[in-house]
């Protein structure tokens, strides 16, 4: 999501195994290598999306073929293309200079200094998140960036916030409502909002199913569009209903409706192409994938191969 590239992907996997006190590490290259060679996986460290049952990874996962216990490292980054659409939730909450606002589940931070730049030296941002080891990692971003005076970070649960009622003129929460309990979290995203605040809210939208642009045979397209989605658990909000509860939660001026995030094969980071094609052929027999492989391959040859992931947002003012 960030466009920052001031630690390597694989780095920031090191340094949070490190911060948990593992200190044997053996990083594998996508998801093929980790599917075929699980017995060097000494643990799993799996930085993407909610990842799809199908995915090959994820069947290594709960295979119980790991030499050490499973670590799931779960991050709702979203491929590198949605950070338009987190700009987008972030850049409608209309901040003025001056102004204070909250981001809620904020990660490392990408959307916190936006938001920062937002209300400039005058104005005051507070990252919450429950990952101690990210906000170290938000709080190291944004000194470089000289927004620490501006910035600051604190460890927080989206259903529990420690602010004060009324305390910011704006809250942002980015894919944090399908990970936690979505009433209570709407909630206290309103409740630390003064009237006329404003609140946004970008969810992963698993009721809506990935598209991309291959010219598969219809037979192969069928059981592509079949892949399961990532599950949820209940209370959380990953569909549609988000129009709902933010219409049950009183705001005004409401702007809702699903964003797609779209990547290209030219463009794509080499992970997220790696999971996208493991997502897609994970459904499929070995011949299938390979058809389906040498599809992908010709599409990115001509740089027409596209794919898309879906997002829920809505944005609305407290009365």
């Amino acid at each position: 999501m960030d466009n920052e590239r001031d630690l390597a992907a694989a780095d920031r996997v090191v340094h949070l195994l490190r911060h948990l006190g593992i200190e044997r590490v053996h990083l594998v290259q996508g998801i093929a290598e980790a599917a075929a060679h699980p017995g060097m996986v000494a643990s799993l460290a799996l930085v993407t999306p909610a990842v799809s049952a199908s995915s090959p990874l994820h069947q290594v996962a709960v295979s119980g073929t790991l030499v050490a216990p499973r670590l799931l490292i779960h991050s709702d980054a979203g491929p590198l293309s949605a950070a338009a659409a987190f700009v987008r939730a972030a850049d409608a909450l209309g901040l003025a200079e001056g102004g204070a606002a909250v981001d809620v589940g904020c990660g490392t931070g990408a959307l916190t200094r936006r938001l920062a730049h937002r209300v400039g030296s005058a104005g005051r941002v507070i990252g919450a998140d429950i990952n101690a080891y990210l906000l170290r990692e938000a709080a190291a971003l944004a000194r470089r960036q000289g927004l620490d005076q501006v910035i600051s970070f604190e460890v927080g649960s989206a259903e529990a916030l420690t602010f004060p009622d009324n305390r910011f003129n704006a809250a942002l929460a980015c894919t944090v409502l399908d990970e936690v309990n979505a009433e209570r979290a709407l909630a206290e995203l309103a409740r630390v909002v003064r009237p006329k605040g404003r609140v946004a809210v970008l969810v992963r939208a698993v009721d809506i199913p990935a598209w991309d642009s291959l010219p598969l045979r219809s037979e192969l397209r069928a059981k592509v569009a079949a892949r399961p989605n990532a599950g949820v658990t209940a209370g959380v909000c990953a569909d549609g209903s988000l129009y709902r509860r933010f219409r049950a939660a009183g705001f005004r001026d409401v702007t809702m409706g699903p964003r797609f995030a779209i990547d290209r094969a030219e463009d794509a980071l080499p992970e997220w192409r790696a999971y996208y094609e493991g997502s897609s052929v994970g459904v499929l027999s070995e011949p299938e994938a390979t058809e389906w492989r040498a599809v992908a391959a010709h599409a990115s040859a001509e740089r027409s191969f596209l794919w898309a992931s879906a997002y829920h947002c809505a944005v609305g003012t407290k009365p």
